[in-house]
């Protein structure tokens, strides 16, 4: 298990939180689209403009609402969603099930910045893949996002 990101223990189960790093990060990074939601635009500005330079693809939404329109209307694929826990209208708990039906293999990663509280224990028991404590730094997202999809860390053992 990686130290910034916290994998939920079904995901450790089938080998998610193995730290084995891929083997060319790069193709991995422009091969794949990430759903950025969060309703402080500092974080959706920093997080999403970072993870583009790495070379991701990414869709920003201010809401689950938003973000679950995204998910339905989106033509290609979302490998990873990563989902604040706290946000009006629609919180990342309301919005977790209405992703998880619209997009059933998304990862998830779930941030905020109330620690490990009953909202996040809750969406990591209904299958959301990881945590991630706000404030975090672009290294540590980088590197759970990478665990996220690294196909090595995702074969059962």
């Amino acid at each position: 298990m990686i130290s910034a990101c916290d994998c939920a223990p079904s995901a450790v189960t089938t080998g998610l939180g193995a730290s084995h790093g891929p083997s060319n990060p790069v193709t991995t990074a422009r091969l794949t689209t990430l759903l950025v939601v969060d309703d402080e635009e500092m974080i959706v500005t920093v997080a999403s403009k970072s993870l583009s330079r790495m070379g991701y693809t990414i869709l920003t939404a201010r809401s689950g609402q938003e973000a679950i329109d995204i998910a339905l209307s989106h033509p290609g694929s979302i490998e990873v969603v990563i989902l604040d826990v706290d946000m009006s209208p629609m919180n990342g708990m309301e919005a977790f099930p209405h992703l998880r039906k619209a997009r059933p293999n998304i990862r998830t990663l779930i941030c905020s910045g109330y620690g490990r509280d009953a909202a996040v224990r809750k969406l990591l028991e209904a299958g959301a893949d990881a945590f991630l404590s706000k404030p975090y730094l672009i290294e540590d997202l980088a590197e759970c996002i990478q665990t996220l999809l690294d196909p090595r860390a995702n074969q059962t053992a």
